[in-house]
């Protein structure tokens, strides 16, 4: 039985939330470059890489923030390797810091292989690229999808069919040595019944030992959004679960997948559903241990004049969270933004216009204060980004006003990190989340540097604070993963 759960998780428990400062959009490239499926990560900087095809010249294109305007647009794929890219998808791409990976499809597609390229230095340099289905000797595969574990090797899900274009699964291979090669993929589509939706793209993302794959399945036309769930880093999976409880039925292929973030126990859900006659946007909370769906709610509820809603991407950053969508209502097109401080505690009903006119498909990135987002604009034919900030706990920023700054590594991190050992003995280490909570932890000197577990930390974004044995004070931020 589905449950369409009523649960106002979007509103409760709602005390403040913050309002977003926004600068003014700034194109990322000329139209020459063309806009189609615009993607957004940040590297070790929190500076925005964004990538986008190009259907007409078959090629997928890499821009990065330089501090005061977007680089010249970089050509990521061979001219030997042709690459699929549409408004509704296209290439992919994930970043460890400043270890960058960028996957893309060939075409043909049917023919056709998927291929990964890796940068270690931002994104300013890219090796050859590596074919990641390589043991896919009898299928076709397409819709390659990234995320990267917490040693910062790439785990690429991607569907599959047989050689007739038919039988579509989902899939996910992955490298223990930073994209060099890849294992046989493993199966993970294999608990909804039927087939997968096939033409509709899925996300993968991974946190600690736990790696999640979302997607749209279809058993008989009922065309609902699963997540099936790793807890061996990607290994196996080996349980899923419908976090879609709208019960869509469809003949047509709605061309649509989800997204969704991990917070603790949490994952969050965002996707597209016509089970109520127009298409609209829907965020639903499941509980990953236990593999059950709590909420499920429309991002916005109908209002006059709404007509349509699609594309929807979710990020965040610790407890913070941002939701983009495309959005037609009263003869207009608009991308929106919805925030909440702490997602935890809701989304409140209001949400931002990030831009109207002729946009598409858009993608949002966030870092701790700041929201970046990205969309197709399709009136200019350029790819548009505009960067907005939010306040931190004022407890917080006066912590650390008052220190020097020191990189942390790795970052993220999962189980420990360590620092430079320019700063002499660590002889104290605190970590401060974003509601200014202190959590005391113990510096150990091994192997010639300094190592701070994290173990029974959650995960967020911290501020750290290391103290020498001179009283001097040096701090950074952390994601713990």
């Amino acid at each position: 039985m589905r449950i369409l759960f009523t649960i106002l998780f979007l509103s409760f428990n709602i005390s403040t939330f913050a309002q977003i400062t926004w600068s003014a959009p700034v194109a990322v490239a000329t139209n020459t470059y063309s806009n189609l499926h615009p993607r957004i990560t940040l590297d070790g900087n929190g500076d925005p890489l964004v990538l986008w095809g190009n259907s007409g010249a078959k090629k997928t294109y890499l821009s990065r923030w330089t501090g005061a305007a977007f680089s010249t647009p970089a050509t990521i794929n061979p001219a030997s390797i042709p690459v699929f890219a549409a408004s509704w998808a296209g290439p992919d791409i994930a970043s460890h810091g400043d270890t960058v990976y960028v996957v893309f499809k060939q075409t043909p597609e049917d023919t056709n292989h998927i291929y990964i390229v890796r940068s270690t230095d931002g994104g300013q340099n890219f090796a050859a690229p590596v074919r990641v289905d390589s043991f896919v000797l009898d299928s076709a595969t397409r819709f390659p999808t990234v995320t990267t574990d917490v040693s910062g090797n790439p785990i690429v899900a991607f569907m599959k069919f047989d050689n007739t274009f038919m039988n579509a699964k989902w899939a996910v291979a992955k490298s223990t040595d930073m994209g060099n090669s890849f294992s046989p993929d493993v199966r993970v589509s294999n608990f909804a019944g039927g087939d997968v939706c096939d033409c509709c793209p899925g996300h993968i993302l991974s946190s600690g030992n736990n790696t999640i794959v979302t997607y749209r399945n279809n058993l008989s036309n009922i065309r609902t959004i699963w997540s099936s769930f790793s807890t061996d880093n990607a290994a196996t999976f080996n349980n899923a679960i419908e976090t879609d409880t709208t019960n869509w039925m469809v003949m047509a292929c709605p061309s649509s997948g989800p997204d969704a973030i991990l917070l603790n126990d949490s994952i969050y859900t965002v996707y597209m559903s016509g089970a109520s006659g127009s298409s609209r946007v829907y965020l639903n909370k499941s509980v990953a241990s236990t593999q059950q769906a709590i909420a499920c709610m429309p991002l916005t509820g109908n209002f006059a004049g709404l007509s349509a809603q699609n594309y929807p991407r979710i990020a965040h950053a610790g407890t913070a969270a941002a939701i983009a969508w495309k959005e037609n209502a009263n003869t207009t097109t608009r991308i929106c933004l919805k925030f909440s401080d702490s997602i935890t505690g809701g989304f409140s009903s209001a949400y931002d216009t990030i831009a109207s006119g002729s946009v598409e498909n858009a993608d949002v990135a966030m870092s701790e204060g700041v929201v970046h987002i990205v969309w197709e604009d399709d009136n200019s034919g350029k790819v548009m980004y505009r960067k907005g900030t939010y306040p931190l706990p004022v407890s917080v920023q006066n912590i650390a006003a008052n220190t020097k700054p020191i990189k942390v590594f790795p970052n993220p991190a999962h189980s420990y990190f360590s620092c430079s050992n320019d700063i002499g003995a660590v002889t104290a280490c605190t970590l401060i989340d974003n509601g200014a909570k202190k959590t005391e932890v113990t510096p150990v000197f091994t192997n010639g540097g300094w190592r701070i577990s994290l173990a029974g930390i959650a995960q967020g974004i911290y501020t750290v604070i290391l103290q020498n044995r001179e009283g001097q004070k040096y701090s950074s931020k952390l994601l713990v993963e």
